[in-house]
């Protein structure tokens, strides 16, 4: 193929992707196909309380709860206690669950029972976070409380039209943007397939556009005829995905970089990094995480697949110690290939950093804060998501630190007082 003609499909798919955008965006909140649910809506009404009239949550959270604990009604705190009820039944069956799967020593259900009573804190987070006095979990932030504290610190997050909350969406907009983000080729809605571009490999990527955690991503090969015709392409679509619920996305496969070589096994080992708006409406880098799998036949690096992460210095690109997302084990080389991972350096680390900040200042300054999911690829570092309710366990539990001895908790306690003493934050970041 010559570049000019090259030069031609391009602007073609670019001008595709631009009329895409613009249509999906144009469709009315209400209309969105974006399943809430009637429990999205009862989190949000009512948020878990950490405590019965008084809060126990976490210190630095301490004005905001005690900003909450004066506005609650009666039917607040009836709901308070019968929360909190339900946790104490609960309790003794979790510890044991917990101290069986992570194998702890005798003891250690007693001692764990008393602090998550006193704390209103899960067993399985004071495994996790190595928590063995009550006092400790003054730093750290427990998985509910974040719902809360997003949905008032970072409210564009939490409405239909959220770009973070549609990959479709949001893929079509890093593309039109120029964003580096893998292809979409495609799209599957209704018994219908969008193709958007050629793929230029047989493989590629099918996932759910509302999956998490990996769930539902497979590896699929488009045969050769199909990958040089639109309408041959959109017909594999349709019968690759039939009979599948909901949108389905049709991406490029991407290629691990080689300085993962060691650590990427058979899956696409990802960085999140996670900007915030800062007091001068600056984005700032305030967790890197590397994840990676410890199994070489999973094709996700995510934790519930057994996930192995390493904590990344935002200033220099180096990791730090490996652990598993979910369960014991820490490690300075890769359990199964022996690849170093502590002190072992990212080369694509400055330009995953200047791609997040520059993303989030320019294009995405709506929301405080925005998870990105980095792949060091053999392209350079690409976008894979952004998430607008990043994983609590993966920015605590690899840096082995509570987000509350941590500028990310500082800038949380900031955003949530300026909302108490209404000024938007945002706003800032708008001038």
């Amino acid at each position: 193929m010559s570049e000019a003609l090259a030069e031609r499909q391009d602007e073609t798919v670019r001008e595709e992707i631009s009329q895409l955008l613009a249509e999906r965006r144009a469709i009315g909140a209400e209309e969105r196909d974006i399943p809430l649910g009637w429990w999205y809506h009862a989190k949000k009404k009512f948020p878990l309380f950490p405590g019965l009239t008084r809060a126990t949550g976490s210190a630095f959270l301490n004005e905001h709860y005690r900003h909450i604990e004066e506005s609650q009604g009666p039917l607040r705190k009836l709901v308070n206690i019968l929360t909190f009820s339900g946790f104490h039944a609960w309790l003794g069956l979790r510890t044991k669950q917990v101290a069986k799967r992570y194998k702890m020593p005798d003891g250690w259900a007693t001692q764990a029972k008393a602090i998550a009573r006193k704390r209103f804190v899960d067993p399985n987070d004071l495994a996790l976070f190595r928590i063995e006095k009550p006092e400790e979990m003054d730093l750290f932030l427990r998985r509910f409380e974040h719902s809360d504290l997003n949905r008032r610190f970072n409210p564009a997050n939490w409405t239909r039209d959220c770009l973070l909350a549609n990959k479709i969406d949001f893929y079509l907009f890093c593309l039109d943007r120029g964003l580096s983000t893998p292809m979409l080729h495609g799209y599957f809605s209704d018994g219908r397939a969008t193709p958007v571009s050629l793929p230029d490999a047989d493989g590629v990527i099918v996932k759910p556009n509302d999956g998490e955690g990996g769930d539902g991503v497979e590896l699929a090969e488009v045969p050769q005829e199909a990958r040089g015709d639109l309408e041959v392409f959109a017909r594999w679509i349709e019968q690759h995905c039939e009979g599948r619920k909901g949108e389905w996305i049709v991406q490029e496969r991407l290629i691990a970089s080689p300085e993962l070589d060691g650590l990427a096994l058979s899956a696409l080992p990802t960085m999140r990094v996670t900007t915030m708006l800062n007091e001068h409406g600056k984005p700032e880098i305030v967790t890197s995480v590397l994840r990676f799998p410890s199994d070489p036949d999973t094709r996700v690096d995510n934790i519930k697949s057994g996930g192995l992460m390493a904590p990344i210095d935002p200033q220099t690109g180096v990791l730090g110690r490996g652990c598993r997302g979910r369960g014991v084990g820490e490690f300075d080389k890769h359990p199964v290939t022996d690849a170093q991972i502590t002190g072992r350096s990212l080369e694509s680390w400055d330009m995953t950093r200047e791609l997040v900040l520059s993303a989030h200042d320019k294009h995405f300054r709506q929301y405080a804060l925005v998870g990105w999911d980095i792949a060091p690829t053999t392209k350079g570092p690409m976008i894979v998501e952004g998430n607008g309710k990043p994983c609590m366990i993966v920015a605590q539990r690899a840096n082995g630190k509570g987000l509350g001895e941590t500028r990310y908790g500082e800038l949380i306690a900031w955003h949530l007082a300026e909302r108490r003493a209404g000024r938007d934050p945002l706003a800032v970041a708008a001038n």
